[in-house]
């Protein structure tokens, strides 16, 4: 499917992408400077303070937001998951769904003949 070629260079963005990303997480681990990021415009990594660029509080308050949303949906998935084991006997199988036929029916789930 891929060249010998592409995949150098597959290889290579792969390389330039991480080492992008560990030369903007090196300082915030070492806590030599937590203000380093991306510049937008010329897209190499520079100290965000100096240029002053700031997070907004907005964006940052939904993020934290999002992330407890999704915790709780993923909660409440689980509670419905368990709670559907916890009807089934234990060492029972799994129920089988039903098919309804004739006159138990829906009129929408009827196949015409």
């Amino acid at each position: 499917m891929f060249s010998g070629r592409n995949r150098v260079n597959i290889q290579l963005v792969d390389q330039a992408r991480s080492n992008r990303f560990a030369q903007l997480t090196r300082p915030h681990a070492n806590g030599e400077n937590a203000w380093t990021g991306i510049d937008g415009n010329s897209g190499e990594i520079a100290d965000m303070k100096e240029l002053k660029i700031w997070d907004a509080y907005n964006v940052k308050a939904q993020t934290f937001k999002t992330a407890i949303e999704a915790a709780c949906m993923l909660l409440r998935i689980d509670d419905i998951v368990s709670g559907i084991k916890k009807r089934q006997a234990p060492g029972s199988q799994p129920s089988k769904p039903t098919i309804e036929t004739g006159d138990d029916a829906d009129n929408e789930q009827m196949i015409p003949e």
